[in-house]
């Protein structure tokens, strides 16, 4: 059938809300994704969760825990697809 393809990296940009921050919750309980202040672009080389918690990891405080991922796509990123040869 061909040569499979290989993906050398998508990137994805990661907001981080931190929901006991007021700043980052609004009144009803929601998330100002916008306006967030912790962002970071990590590149995935395979499109697993550890590698998105690999690249934001060192963002996380000490004593803190990722309580939930969301993942959203409104503009998807060019992905660099080649040939194996």
């Amino acid at each position: 059938m061909g040569h499979p393809i290989v993906l050398k990296a998508v990137i994805v940009r990661v907001v981080i809300i931190d929901p006991d921050n007021p700043t980052d919750v609004t009144n009803d309980g929601g998330y100002y994704w916008a306006t967030a202040k912790v962002r970071q672009f990590v590149a995935l080389k395979k499109i697993i969760v550890a590698e998105v918690l690999n690249g934001i990891s060192t963002r996380i405080p000490e004593g803190r825990y990722i309580r939930t991922m969301y993942g959203a796509l409104t503009k998807p990123p060019r992905m660099v697809l080649t040939q194996k040869t």
